[in-house]
């Protein structure tokens, strides 16, 4: 049952109401309004007289903890922002989707299991090759996770260069892990790894490889000996490739910031027991209609997980995304795909719906056309306007970079290590420390946002590196938007790159330094020191 203007309203007339809205301030325009119950006590009473609507919304004010004196002031959009949403529905108005599939809030249940091995298998078997890699067995890394059928225990294999399949793990690690790899256990490990041992997101992450029926997982603290520097700076230096080449990438995006936090969550779900229709138009039959549920205070989307998860904060987590083909994000309230050809949600929220910031694909020059091309591995022929794109988004990579933390300010370099050793390649050229030889001249244009920023100590770069610092380095990208002539223009004053040397501190070539020094063929300009603020009259 609706009340009379529960029952005027339909789903076309709200769509043009929020596409006139799209343009406009709100409230500018009286047209921008659907007339409805101007108080909240009429509201309420409409819900008492069986307006299962108006419930709804009740319901969703008292979640909101709506302040008394609000309710006995009008009912305006300031005081109530999103109260519903479609469920359940696939129907389609003006070329606009209304609706969503039914959430399974327990991450560990078959059901979301079964929507990701669907989101799996529709990616090998159907999406372009010349896009997302094919199903096939890759170089192992050093050591994996056998994970075992269930309630066994995983254990720990050396893999001695065979070939096979494995998923990787990206998450935070917030801090000492009870059990990781170490020279002490290295043995032992080989024989069982004790699940009931294991932080959440390591446990949650073996039951996903087994329910995703592959055999193999990589993570980071038992695949890598821990106090060891030499094999942590062997397999840091391999790490472009762990990611590159494994089915895909579990990310712990809801894990908040240790590895005890878990990524197969099971919120409270809410109970829908009140489910009202509502018209597709003012003259729709009885079947064409949406049924409307209230909306979650905590709405989850893709696009805030990549933005503003804690994935986000973590400077290791960049190379670990831009590097994997395929990614099966784990949020809080759902699960998440990603692959070289979209991505797929499971409330099954389209890409014009809430979608993932642009800056997510900022660097399809460098994933595309490089890292995961099918020619990669002969070196693939990139012309010289193309070198200049993947340069420009190096330079992106770099500022995004600079924005996350670091648990040991000396990973600056190594945990930047595999998306430049990947670039290098086809690049050519010298990395030197994290500037190309070849873009020299761009690279160094990089600056510190703050006034005073020093450089770290102990050393971990040259001067001229942007990984002197650990504060936010923005880089001019001169070359980014501007047409190619101007983007390839040179002139008799350019700066030359005279010599160059880089020693490394350890095994990786793209790590840590230990000593470096450039020397630049250039002009200069006489710089003046002025102490303080003088106006133009003294």
């Amino acid at each position: 049952m609706l009340c009379k203007l529960c029952d005027s309203l339909n789903v076309t007339d709200l769509l043009k109401l929020a596409r006139a809205n799209s343009g406009k301030i709100f409230g500018s325009d009286d047209y921008l309004y659907f007339e409805h119950h101007k108080r909240y006590d009429g509201l309420v009473a409409a819900a008492s007289s069986g307006c299962e609507l108006c419930l709804v919304l009740q319901q969703h004010c008292e979640e909101e903890e709506i302040e008394s004196f609000w309710r006995d002031d009008a009912l305006t959009r300031e005081q109530i922002f999103r109260t519903m949403e479609a469920e359940d529905q696939l129907k389609f108005v003006e070329g606009v989707r209304i609706g969503q599939f039914v959430l399974d809030g327990n991450l560990a249940s078959e059901t979301n299991f079964d929507i990701a091995r669907g989101w799996m298998n529709t990616c090998i078997l159907e999406h372009s090759k010349s896009k997302c890699p094919s199903f096939e067995d890759k170089l192992l890394p050093s050591r994996v996770i056998s994970v075992g059928a269930k309630d066994t225990d995983p254990f720990l294999i050396l893999t001695n260069g065979v070939k096979g399949k494995y998923i990787a793990l990206s998450h935070c690690w917030g801090g000492q892990i009870d059990t990781s790899l170490t020279t002490s256990n290295l043995q032992s490990l080989q024989n069982k790894i004790k699940m009931s041992n294991l932080p959440a997101n390591f446990r949650d992450a073996v039951l996903i490889t087994r329910a995703l029926r592959i055999e193999f997982l990589w993570i980071d603290s038992l695949c890598i000996i821990q106090d060891s520097k030499y094999d942590w700076e062997v397999e840091s230096k391999n790490m472009g490739d762990v990611y590159r080449n494994c089915v895909l990438t579990i990310a712990a995006a809801a894990a908040a910031y240790k590895a005890a936090d878990g990524i197969l969550h099971n919120p409270t779900q809410r109970r829908h027991d009140t489910k009202p229709k509502l018209k597709l138009s003012k003259d729709s039959g009885p079947d064409d209609v949406v049924e409307i549920v209230g909306a979650s205070r905590q709405q989850e989307d893709l696009q805030t997980l990549c933005s503003s998860g804690p994935l986000q904060s973590r400077a290791w987590t960049l190379q670990e995304k831009i590097l994997s083909s395929r990614i099966l994000w784990y949020g809080r309230r759902q699960i998440y795909w990603q692959c070289l050809c979209g991505y797929q949600s499971a409330d099954g929220i389209p890409s014009s719906g809430r979608g993932l910031p642009e800056s997510y694909f900022n660097y399809t020059a460098v994933t595309q056309k490089l890292i995961h091309s099918k020619s990669y591995s002969d070196g693939p022929n990139i012309s010289k306007i193309e070198l200049f794109d993947i340069n420009c988004e190096y330079q992106t990579m770099i500022e995004d970079y600079s924005r996350r933390n670091l648990s040991y300010p000396s990973d600056k370099l190594p945990a930047f290590s595999g998306i430049a050793a990947l670039i290098h390649k086809t690049l050519g050229g010298h990395y030197l420390a994290g500037i190309w030889s070849k873009f020299f001249r761009e690279n160094l244009l990089w600056y510190k946002e703050v006034l005073k920023a020093s450089h770290t100590k102990p050393y971990r770069a040259p001067s001229w590196s942007w990984a002197v610092t650990d504060e936010r380095v923005p880089l001019d990208n001169f070359s980014k938007g501007t047409t190619i002539d101007n983007r390839l223009v040179s002139t008799p004053y350019d700066p030359v790159l005279v010599s160059h040397h880089v020693e490394p501190s350890g095994e990786n070539p793209y790590g840590s330094v230990k000593y470096a020094h450039m020397i630049v063929d250039a002009l200069t300009l006489k710089l003046f020191f002025v102490d303080r603020y003088r106006t133009r009259s003294n």
